[in-house]
């Protein structure tokens, strides 16, 4: 089909051992369009997919990117939609300590999404309703951290979480607020109690 530029379906995660750890990678798996492709808003796993025979550029700001299945989805973003194959039996993939992805911890992890979305952004120039759009996603994905570490009582996190907001100077004023004020919001709504 014309309109899309790659397919993917559902994958199960599986231990060492072969044992299930996830019947489903995502359980929102759905057809995505080509601004969700390119804002990095979506979670597609590579082994399922399946794209069109184009050329690709990748200019020299995703040199370091860790993530590159996001930067490559983002390419095709540019190229057309993607589309859902819900019929198609899920593909097993195998999770193991030793991998690029799975050797990081959750910090380590949030600051390499932060710092993809923060390239996507640099290649949407002509686009600032897409640059918003992942602003308001890194926003979400620290305070989302901010709240998970607090949940867990995990200072630790919590405080490395702040540093690197504050190191970040192109966010740190707008999230540091929206944080504050959740922590205000909070402490009001359990003193109204």
């Amino acid at each position: 089909h014309e309109d899309y530029v790659i397919s993917y379906h559902d994958c199960t995660l599986i231990d060492k051992d072969g044992e299930v750890l996830a019947t489903t990678i995502n359980p929102n798996l759905q057809d995505y369009s080509s601004d969700d492709l390119k804002c990095g808003d979506i979670f597609i796993h590579p082994n399922t997919t399946l794209f069109r025979n184009i050329t690709i550029h990748f200019p020299k700001i995703f040199d370091d990117i860790l993530n590159g299945d996001t930067v490559l989805f983002h390419r095709l973003g540019f190229h057309g939609d993607g589309k859902y194959q819900k019929n198609i039996k899920n593909s097993i993939y195998r999770v193991h300590g030793q991998g690029i992805w799975s050797g990081l911890n959750r910090i380590e992890k949030m600051k390499n999404n932060i710092k993809t979305k923060q390239a996507l952004q640099k290649g949407l120039t002509d686009e600032p309703m897409l640059v918003t759009k992942i602003e308001e996603n890194i926003s979400h994905s620290l305070l989302s951290h901010l709240r998970q570490s607090i949940a867990e009582k995990d200072l630790h996190a919590y405080l490395h979480i702040i540093g690197y907001i504050l190191s970040n100077r192109e966010i740190h004023r707008r999230i540091l607020w929206q944080h504050v004020q959740d922590i205000l919001y909070r402490l009001r709504k359990k003193s109204l109690q």
